[in-house]
């Protein structure tokens, strides 16, 4: 979840971020471990297809940019032979978002 806090003019001020693991309620008391793989940013609607492009070079993967009004798209028009297309996809996702690899594990107690 993202949250922003505005000061007295309406100006953003200060960025939350909170990240919260849904859980079934039978679920037993005890200690819980969980695996964050990655993190990514959200996509903006305003996507910046060269930066995108520039990402891209070198892996074989050539997209195609649309931008309507109020948002922006991609299509993959070319990938490496051999390439499975989730992996492809993949790719050019994060071509147009922040990404951290982890894993990251995190361990609590569900009480």
């Amino acid at each position: 979840m993202l949250e922003y806090r505005y000061d007295e003019s309406g100006k953003a001020a200060q960025r939350c971020d909170a990240v919260s693991f849904p859980y079934a309620v039978s679920a037993a008391p005890g200690e819980v471990r969980v695996t964050v793989p990655r993190l990514e940013t959200s996509r903006s609607e305003n996507i910046d297809c060269p930066a995108a492009r520039s990402k891209l070079q070198g892996t074989g993967i050539e997209i195609e940019c649309y931008q309507m009004e109020n948002s922006g798209g991609y299509a993959i028009v070319a990938q490496p032979e051999g390439m499975p297309l989730e992996e492809a996809q993949r790719l050019a996702n994060d071509a147009f978002v922040g990404v951290l690899v982890g894993p990251w594990v995190l361990y609590g107690e569900l009480n």
